[in-house]
């Protein structure tokens, strides 16, 4: 008696089509994975942000003021000069004993977050005379997503720490 023979194997069609299904599970993975980066980086920036607001709270316990090397800004894209003085770099120096090194954001690494004095600047009248903190957020979907805006883009997330 004599069996058939069947061929073993995959057909060409059917490994096209799995690993079609495979790359597309793959897709959806990756595009989640990145969102969870995103929401990552924003919770690091908050956590930071309010490290950085305790610091300067200390400083202000201590102090009795505001870090006066903050005059206009400590922009975390730009430093900013006057009158010779590099202004991140007193405010770091100003705020070491209470907060070293300080925080960066985690896709910039060169940039600072954001402090500022509102002198009469600000569109939004609640943050006139407040010395305000500030930084980007990634994902727009954040509920904090210009929550504490000063009048300016939705990007900023303000913390308004009180009068100086």
């Amino acid at each position: 008696m004599s069996f058939p023979q069947t061929k073993k194997g995959f057909t060409l069609i059917e490994l096209l089509v799995v690993i079609s299904i495979i790359s597309l599970l793959a897709s959806i993975v990756l595009a989640s994975l990145n969102s969870a980066r995103v929401k990552a980086r924003d919770v690091r920036r908050k956590a930071d942000l309010r490290q950085l607001e305790l610091a300067i709270q200390f400083y202000y316990d201590t102090a009795g003021t505001f870090p006066p090397s903050v005059t206009t800004g400590v922009d975390n894209m730009h430093s900013i000069t006057e009158g010779g003085v590099n202004w991140p770099v007193a405010f770091r120096n100003e705020l070491a004993p209470y907060l070293s090194p300080l925080p960066f954001d985690p896709i910039h690494p060169s940039r600072l977050y954001g402090a500022e004095r509102m002198n009469g600047r600000a569109p939004d009248a609640k943050c006139n005379g407040q010395f305000v903190l500030w930084m980007y957020l990634e994902n727009s979907s954040d509920p904090d997503w210009g929550k504490f805006s000063c009048g300016w883009a939705p990007l900023h997330y303000f913390r308004l720490l009180g009068a100086f």
